[in-house]
């Protein structure tokens, strides 16, 4: 790499940074020009509701019916069977990361009731992931069940 501005190899200098976006047309801006980037189609799992392929987390106040929404969709994906709208996906497995919910008390159950494969649902309530930060931690474990599978 190129000189350092600093006298430690902790913090990169100028010089450090720039060689190592010597392919942006900028080296200081962040990110990458639109120009370079592919674009792809976007895939649904519910069409208009729940992109493929993308983090999708819900939100709200203890009691609002979150977990019964995710319990919902979970057991449809993890049998295949149809949305309210008709849309039917793709059998597939589903991560479930809670750090409210109990998984005997609360989770298993509901996902027994929605009529869920429980084989095909990960129950994560314990050492969650702190978001976005963690992302690295949740793309391992989606690998190593697609592994399992």
């Amino acid at each position: 790499m190129g000189r350092s501005n600093h006298d430690d190899n902790s913090n990169p200098g100028e010089d450090d940074i720039r060689d190592r976006f010597k392919n942006a047309r900028d080296a200081s801006l962040p990110g990458v020009m639109a120009s370079d980037v592919q674009p792809k189609r976007l895939r649904w799992l519910w069409t208009g509701r729940l992109p493929l392929g993308m983090f999708c987390g819900v939100e709200g106040d203890p009691g609002e019916g979150k977990s019964l929404i995710c319990i919902d969709i979970a057991a449809r994906v993890s049998t295949g069977r149809e949305f309210p709208d008709g849309t039917k996906p793709e059998p597939g497995d589903v991560i479930i990361i809670s750090g409210e919910d109990d998984p005997a008390i609360t989770l298993r159950p509901r996902l027994e009731a929605a009529g869920a494969d429980l084989s095909r649902v990960c129950l994560w309530t314990k050492n969650l992931p702190a978001l976005p930060g963690g992302l690295n931690e949740l793309l391992r474990v989606i690998k190593a069940l697609e592994r399992s599978c």
